[in-house]
């Protein structure tokens, strides 16, 4: 227990100032650097500068060489791991609207792989801007795979003139109840008969249970949750890894 309280001293020491970890992020960069270089480099005082150098050789992190400062061995271990447990933190702060509404267990996706990931939620101005967003991504995409747990009439009509209309090639895996709707909804059944003739379109239904909504378009990935059938939020990323897990995840589904 006292290793691990050390330990948390020591996060809570570099976490306690953006200065510090600056300056152990430089050392790392450069291999080393003087005082006046670091001044140049960051956005801090003299003073403020010489401080955490003084703070960070007392702690056994960093040590000067003449006139140079550098990292002591395994520091930049220490730095990595930090600025890793930063952008954790960072992403899971910013995904946060999406992460509430989904099932960690089935969306198994590595945090790291989603830092550049957008998530859309409902506002004011822009009540229906998750449905929006999946309804262009649909229209403007010409490969296009799907798992959903229901279905949307707007939606199913921009598919329906990407594929009857356009050179588009879709394919739609749906939970049963989402089959059972399309093939015995008039609503659906309009645009059902015209997608089932064309040669772009494949349905599946579902012989797993289908958890949230995720689709592959072109290169895009959406992954969309919902409360009782209300959507909450749409994910988007283009990262190759988690478009081969979204791929994986709809075979699983199919």
């Amino acid at each position: 227990m006292t290793d691990l309280n050390d330990a948390v001293e020591g996060i809570e020491f570099l976490a306690r100032s953006t200065n510090r970890v600056r300056i152990l992020e430089t050392l790392s960069e450069r291999q080393g650097a003087t005082r006046g270089e670091l001044r140049d480099e960051l956005p801090a005082s003299r003073t403020t500068v010489s401080r955490n150098l003084a703070a960070l050789t007392e702690r056994g992190w960093v040590r000067q060489i003449d006139r140079e400062y550098a990292l002591t061995p395994g520091t930049d271990a220490v730095v990595d791991r930090f600025l890793d447990l930063a952008s954790t933190v960072a992403t899971v702060d910013r995904l946060r609207p999406f992460l509430d509404h989904v099932d960690r267990d089935a969306f198994d996706v590595d945090l790291s792989h989603l830092e550049d990931a957008t998530v859309l939620t409902a506002n004011p101005g822009d009540p229906l801007a998750m449905v929006n967003a999946h309804v262009s991504a649909i229209e403007g995409s010409t490969d296009v795979l799907l798992a959903t747990p229901f279905l949307g009439l707007h939606a199913t009509e921009v598919a329906h003139d990407a594929v009857v209309h356009g050179n588009a090639r879709h394919e739609l895996v749906a939970a049963p109840d989402a089959v059972d709707a399309l093939q015995d909804g008039p609503e659906y059944r309009q645009y059902l008969d015209d997608l089932r003739d064309a040669e772009g379109f494949e349905l599946h239904r579902a012989t797993a249970d289908v958890p949230f909504y995720v689709g592959v378009l072109d290169d895009t990935v959406q992954v969309g949750v919902d409360e009782a059938g209300e959507p909450r939020a749409l994910l988007e990323t283009t990262d190759p890894s988690v478009r081969d897990w979204a791929r994986a995840k709809i075979d699983s589904f199919r």
